[in-house]
């Protein structure tokens, strides 16, 4: 019995499967990649937006000190007038 013909389509079935693992990874390792790239920039835009809103509070609690200074300096001088 002549089994070239079937050792001949088990190499190609060989290299067909080799070729598809291959094609596996390198997808697997773009998805990875982008997957990273895709989380540096989520992080970037959250950490600049926290850092607004951390800006926002400041600027918040800056006009609320100098509105209690002045509020405290209309006391003083209500009492004072007495």
């Amino acid at each position: 019995m002549d089994t070239s013909w079937y050792t001949k389509n088990l190499e190609s079935w060989e290299q067909l499967i080799s070729q598809y693992n291959s094609n596996v990874v390198s997808y697997t390792q773009q998805a990875i990649g982008q997957s990273q790239a895709l989380a540096e920039q989520v992080t970037k835009a959250t950490n600049s937006a926290l850092l607004s809103q951390l800006d926002l509070a400041r600027q918040t609690l800056q006009a609320w000190d100098r509105q209690m200074a002045a509020l405290s300096g209309t006391v003083a001088e209500f009492y004072g007038n007495k």
